[in-house]
């Protein structure tokens, strides 16, 4: 079938089976905003036809590929599997989908394809947003930093490009301000699309009156709901509810009760089993994260039970990037309403104290609320200079620049903006790019170790009360963390934290991210493990710490607080000013907490081991400059360079070269050998040991040897 400008239909029965959908008034308007070249935002109630039916009529209305973006793998796979079997084609022909890797295998399309669904995150990955000539960004209103660059290269676009066609839709979309995104490079058009899907029953249930589990079994049992959805913030919630929901049943009798869970890290095969409708004669129980909130077309639901929270990603003022529990906004409510009633009457209920009115409206862009070397980081995933684009949310050009010198003397990111071999690996961690520089840099066999380190880092320190320590290591907060991470161990209980002054909030998230870090890297690489020692950790923290180290002013770290805090020559504690800069070598301190007087307990770079020393300042340039050689009477070689151009720091080259060094000094070390001969051969007579020797010593002698 052709439609009247002879282009092959090939969605036609999808569009006649959905044409009483409210979005069917609208979306030849729709269609013909986009063919006169303005950009077309289209709003309307979560079911009323847009993923389906507002782009199966995009696709038959254009003569080329209409490619749509969805925020989630699983999105694109459910929408395009969901426009497949209503007009009664074969996934991977006229309607396909682009998820993971620009090559791969899970995806499903081929070049005739008419209709592809597709992430963000392969459109930026894949090049199509370059070259697709017809794109529509669904779920627009999640602001997530994916939907943010994509945007950003569309406008990018737009400016020169006029026969790229946009079509921006969400339920919940604020349409006047996505209107002003687009008003410097094209006119745009608003459609909303008038009318209601099934009804549905809001309720709202305070927590202090009925436990989430007996609300969920009163829906089934007392209500006799078949399909029940359940949001949860997080993968440890929702395994929690899951495991109860089966006791539940087992104890109630409820037999024909089946329990799924889904979340972001489990596999398609996973996913696509939780969905599957329950067995004949069954109720199923779906508890899962936000990959069932937005765009979703689950037949078999009719109920849904939320409990009003998420984990949002923030950049904290005390310098640590963590994903943080919090109130949903309006419109995450108005999507998990909406998966209940796309194709039946349902009943939603908000376990919260918090009514849906008293939410904010909306969400602040994820590009508001992490910080810029995180931004610059994401860009350089998709190989994208983020400097010349124009955002939904104000980004300071400076402050991408001094981003990109922080992590490129991070030794993360080229010159060109694309990731280095580190980069890639830190950008694959649910870390910042300090604590990910620090998990690079630990060796394979303390890896482990180097896992509750690190995450320590990341969280911001453990400290509860920021005028004591942990009562382990005086000398430094972080190790002092660590050695009370491993007597409160995994299991802790919220009073067992008060005993070491351990913050509850921080040791749960340094827990969760140590259990997330284990289950990234493991990969059969812990039957070799051992015990890291002092030297060892203070290493790994070296690694992410080059961006704090003298960044200020470039002198030595004692230099700096004798100037700046209460320096005691013959003790490491250090009082800060209240709200000034922390101080910050090897990462040896908390992270500062605003509106609150600081303690620092750090290890002067002075007093590190020269290993420790000759290893950070080979990984990262600019450490140590101005490399100079020489060699004694005695025949002993040394080398001298400045510590950040301005410290003068000389070290013995011992006879047999640590790696660390080796990779500082060559290949001037060789040169200077080539210059001046080898250097005599030092060491022992044979046969004589030096440790006897020394046990045999005049007293005088060991206390020599000793200074």
């Amino acid at each position: 079938m052709k439609n009247e400008t002879g282009v092959t239909q090939h969605f036609a029965k999808a569009i006649e089976a959905l044409k009483e959908l409210p979005v069917a008034k609208v979306v030849k308007d729709v269609v013909k905003s986009s063919k006169e070249g303005r950009v077309a935002l289209l709003t309307g109630e979560t079911g009323s036809g847009k993923t389906l039916l507002g782009n199966a009529e995009m696709a038959d209305a254009s003569n080329h590929q209409v490619v749509v973006l969805v925020p989630r793998r699983f999105l694109a796979i459910n929408a395009a599997e969901s426009v497949a079997e209503l007009a009664g084609l074969e996934v991977g022909k006229e309607v396909g989908y682009g998820i993971g890797s620009q090559s791969s295998d899970r995806s499903k399309f081929s070049p005739d394809t008419k209709l592809l669904f597709c992430t963000y995150g392969y459109a930026l990955r894949s090049g199509l947003l370059d070259t697709a000539k017809t794109i529509v960004c669904d779920e627009v209103h999640e602001a997530g930093l994916d939907i943010s660059l994509a945007r950003a290269m569309l406008h990018k676009r737009m400016q020169h490009d006029k026969s790229l066609r946009v079509l921006e839709m969400s339920a919940t979309l604020n349409a006047p301000k996505q209107a002003k995104f687009w008003e410097d490079v094209a006119s745009t058009a608003i459609h909303h699309a008038e009318g209601k899907t099934f009804p549905c029953e809001f309720r709202q249930v305070n927590p202090d009156s009925k436990s989430l589990p007996r609300v969920i079994r009163d829906l089934i049992k007392t209500e006799g709901r078949k399909g029940v959805a359940v949001f949860l913030p997080g993968v440890k919630e929702v395994e929690a509810l899951a495991e109860r929901m089966r006791e539940i049943s087992r104890e109630s009798g409820m037999g024909n009760v089946e329990v799924a869970t889904i979340y972001g890290d489990m596999d398609m095969e996973e996913r696509q089993n939780a969905l599957k409708p329950p067995a004949k004669g069954n109720v199923k129980i779906l508890i899962g994260t936000n990959v069932i909130e937005s765009g979703m077309n689950v037949k078999w639901l009719d109920t849904g039970v939320s409990d009003g929270t998420g984990k949002v990603p923030y950049f904290r003022e005390n310098g640590a990037e963590a994903l943080i529990k919090e109130d949903l906004p309006q419109w995450r409510i108005v999507q998990q309403e909406g998966r209940v009633k796309r194709f039946t009457n349902g009943i939603f209920v908000l376990y919260s104290d918090l009514p849906k009115e008293e939410r904010d409206l909306e969400a602040t862009p994820e590009i508001s609320r992490i910080s810029l070397n995180s931004l610059v980081m994401h860009a350089a995933r998709y190989n994208i200079n983020p400097l010349d684009l124009k955002y939904d949310a104000p980004v300071s050009k400076s402050g991408l620049l001094q981003a990109k010198k922080e992590l490129q003397r991070l030794n993360l990111l080229n010159d060109d903006w694309t990731y280095t071999e580190k980069g890639e690996f830190v950008a694959s961690l649910p870390l910042g790019a300090e604590a990910g520089s620090m998990m690079w840099g630990a060796p394979q066999e303390i890896r482990s170790d180097a896992m509750e380190l690190v995450a320590i880092a990341e969280v911001g320190g453990l400290r509860a009360d920021f005028e004591s320590g942990h009562g382990f290591d005086d000398r430094s907060d972080t190790l002092d963390a660590l050695k009370a991470f491993r007597k409160l161990g995994m299991e802790a209980a919220e009073e067992d934290c008060e005993k070491y002054n351990v913050s509850w909030k921080r040791y749960q998230e340094a827990r969760d991210l140590v259990v997330d870090l284990h289950r990234r890297l493991d990969k059969d690489t812990f039957a070799t493990q051992r015990p890291a020692n002092e030297q060892e950790l203070i290493q790994v923290l070296l690694h992410g710490s080059v961006n704090r180290l003298f960044e200020k002013h470039g002198e030595t770290y004692f230099d700096l607080i004798r100037q700046e805090g209460n320096y005691k020559e013959d003790a490491c504690s250090v009082v800060s000013p209240k709200n000034s800069d922390r101080f910050a070598v090897a990462k040896l301190r908390e992270i500062p907490t605003k509106g609150e007087d600081e303690m620092v307990i750090a290890l002067g770079i002075t007093k590190l081991p020269k290993e420790a020393l000759c290893e950070f300042a080979a990984n990262y340039p600019g450490a140590l400059t101005n490399i100079t050689f020489s060699r004694n009477d005695k025949g002993r070689d040394n080398f001298t360079g400045r510590y950040f151009g301005k410290s003068s720091i000389t070290l013995n080259i011992p006879q047999d070269i640590p790696d660390g060094m080796r990779r500082l000094i060559e290949p001037g070390y060789s040169e200077f050998i080539r210059e001046h001969g080898e250097r005599p051969a030092r060491g022992k007579p044979q046969g004589t040991d030096n440790t006897q020797a020394l046990e045999e010593a005049p007293a005088q002698v060991k206390k020599k040897r000793a200074r």
